[in-house]
C-alpha cells in the first residue's frame, strides 16, 4: 500500500509541479472555484425544471438527489473515516494556487459532485456526453493542478460520483412513481376537505 501511495504522490508532483504553464496557473484556479459558476448552474437547473418538459424535470430531480447523496456521504462519512491529509498540507513541494479547506483529502468531493451531476445529465441528454465528460474531467484535474488533491482522491471521487448517479438513475422510475402517488394523495385529501 505504501508503494501505491508513493506512486500517487509522484504522479501528483508531476501534474502539480512539472506539467504546468502560466496560462493554466490562471485557468485551473478559476475553474476549480465553483462559486464562479453558481448562478449559471442554478439557471441551468431552473431551466430544466421550467422548460425541459417531463425529461428536464426528471433530470433536475435526479441531479439534485445525486448531489445531495454524494456530497453528504463524501464529506460526512468517507472523508472523516479515511482522514488522509491534503497534499497542500502533507507535501512540502506542492504548488498551492488556491485557498483550501483543512478537511481530509480522500476522496475529492468536487470530483464526486461534478461527476454525479454530469453523469445524470449525460443519461438524459446523450448528445452532450462528450462536453459533460470533458467538464467533469477538467474540474477533477484542476483539483490536482491547484495542489489540493492527489490523483487517487480525484479518481475515487469520480468513481463514487458515477456510482451514485447510476443508482439515482436506476431508482428514478421508482422515485417518480412515489411522487405521483404522493401528489394523488394530496389532491384527494384537498378534494375531501373541499367537500367538508
Amino acid at each position: 500500500m505504501n508503494g501505491f501511495l508513493a506512486l500517487d504522490r509522484s504522479i501528483f508532483l508531476l501534474l502539480n509541479g512539472r506539467w504546468v504553464h502560466p496560462w493554466l496557473d490562471r485557468f485551473f484556479p478559476y475553474l476549480t472555484d465553483l462559486d464562479h459558476f453558481t448562478v449559471l448552474l442554478a439557471a441551468v437547473w431552473i431551466a430544466l425544471l421550467a422548460f425541459g418538459g417531463a425529461k428536464g424535470r426528471r433530470a433536475a430531480l435526479l441531479v439534485a438527489l445525486a448531489l445531495l447523496v454524494t456530497d453528504q456521504l463524501v464529506n460526512e462519512v468517507v472523508k472523516p473515516w479515511v482522514g488522509r491529509p491534503r497534499p497542500c498540507i502533507a507535501v512540502e513541494e506542492a504548488r498551492v494556487l488556491v485557498k483550501f479547506a483543512r478537511s481530509p483529502s480522500f476522496p475529492s468531493s468536487h470530483a464526486a459532485n461534478i461527476t454525479a451531476a454530469m453523469t445524470v445529465l449525460a443519461y438524459f441528454y446523450r448528445r452532450w456526453t462528450p462536453l459533460l465528460a470533458s467538464l467533469a474531467f477538467l474540474v477533477g484535474y484542476s483539483r490536482i493542478y491547484v495542489g489540493v488533491h492527489y490523483p487517487l482522491d480525484v479518481f475515487a471521487g469520480s468513481a463514487f460520483g458515477f456510482a451514485v448517479a447510476a443508482g439515482a438513475v436506476a431508482a428514478g422510475p421508482g422515485i417518480e412513481r412515489g411522487l405521483v402517488r404522493l401528489r394523488e394523495r394530496i389532491r384527494a385529501r384537498r378534494g375531501r376537505e373541499r367537500v367538508l
